[in-house]
């Protein structure tokens, strides 16, 4: 059976390339085994290896003022902008003016009902009282006790 060998060991196959775009295969001549596995058995240096980082551009932002802000609106849009505000502040103040027009009317119906309720109920209340008063009973007690007589003739059924 194979014996199993410690990481120690193992020779690991690092080869520096001068170009990113080159390979050890592409030319094999330049890196001979031998060379290869003894020369760069330890660590390889910092100094030897290749550099693979892309140059980043870095993005620059530069923040923008409010004045300049402003500035990136044509006039059109800026009077638009204040048109809309405008219409918006108009219909806000038409909105409360009509709840508190509405609120009032609705207070001045209420106080019209509470004062027909009132009035029905003392056209009522009067109409009893006619109807007590004018009973035909009443009025010949009230005649008889003043002296006058009643003339058939002259009484008439009024509706």
């Amino acid at each position: 059976m194979a014996e199993l060998k410690k990481a120690h060991q193992y020779s690991y196959d690092y080869v520096p390339m001068a170009d990113p775009m080159d390979s050890p295969m592409d030319h094999p001549t330049d890196y001979p085994m031998d060379t290869q596995l003894d020369e760069f058995h330890d660590e390889p240096n910092i100094d030897q290896l290749p550099e693979f980082a892309p140059e980043v551009e870095e993005e620059v932002i530069i923040s923008i003022s409010p004045a300049k802000r402003l500035k990136r609106f044509t006039n059109l849009e800026k009077v638009l902008i204040v048109a809309l505000a405008l219409v918006i502040v108009g219909l806000s103040v038409m909105t409360i003016k009509l709840r508190t027009s509405i609120s009032s009317v609705e207070r001045d119906i209420s106080g019209m009902t509470s004062t027909i309720a009132t009035n029905k109920s003392e056209i009522s209340r009067l109409e009893q009282e006619k109807n007590e008063l004018s009973r035909s009973d009443r009025v010949k007690k009230i005649a008889e006790k003043e002296g006058l007589t009643i003339n058939d003739d002259n009484l008439r059924k009024v509706k």
